[in-house]
């Protein structure tokens, strides 16, 4: 039986778009399906030892849905938990490849049970190096794959006051990657890049 976060409808789409609140600190991120309607909503954690993001099914942040947490404090490698707040399952996890992330943002993606089942990878190392070394304003492009398999993307959009993600995964109809995993991977991936550019 599908979880109570599972069965919620911010997990039974294919696409959706990923809004930063414009002037909002900490970051707040909501999330809508397609048809506009609010499906989550996140505030990054402030002052945190560990890395947390939680992410709830309103606005008003009254019900919990996911938690994705840093397992430790400093990792160069960083892994991030991903926990159905319902059941207190963990669901997956992510971890940044910490050297090649230097140059192009590349992840692994696993289950619950610690197996590895995807990635999730920036567009092109040239992309990369431009975004790096000469200019932030080009927008990312990320491609998840399941199996060797591209199963959706999530790519910002070019207005540099009201950053978005469009996120498509209508390449996974059978939903090979669970769309809880998916989600928190995109906000995830949102505020390291967020981040990267408040240090450029």
């Amino acid at each position: 039986m599908a979880s109570p976060a599972m069965s919620n409808s911010a997990f039974t789409h294919d696409r959706y778009d990923v809004h930063l609140k414009i002037f909002s600190f900490p970051r707040k991120y909501a999330v809508y399906d397609p048809q506009g309607q609010l499906v989550a909503y996140s505030k990054k954690s402030a002052f945190k030892l560990k890395e947390e993001l939680r992410i709830f099914a309103d606005e008003g942040m009254t019900r919990e849905l996911l938690m994705v947490k840093a397992r430790n404090i400093i990792n160069f490698n960083a892994i991030y938990d991903i926990t159905d707040s319902a059941t207190g399952q963990r669901v997956g996890s992510l971890q940044r490849k910490g050297l090649k992330s230097l140059l192009k943002d590349e992840w692994v993606v696993r289950d619950g049970n610690e197996q590895e089942i995807g990635s999730i990878a920036e567009d092109s190392m040239a992309l990369a190096l431009v975004r790096r070394f000469v200019t932030a304003i080009i927008p990312q492009r990320f491609d998840f794959f399941v199996g060797g398999q591209e199963v959706g993307r999530a790519a910002q959009n070019w207005n540099l006051f009201a950053p978005k993600m469009a996120v498509d995964f209508s390449a996974d109809p059978g939903k090979r990657l669970d769309r809880r995993i998916a989600l928190a991977a995109v906000m995830q991936l949102m505020i390291i890049e967020g981040r990267q550019k408040q240090e450029d």
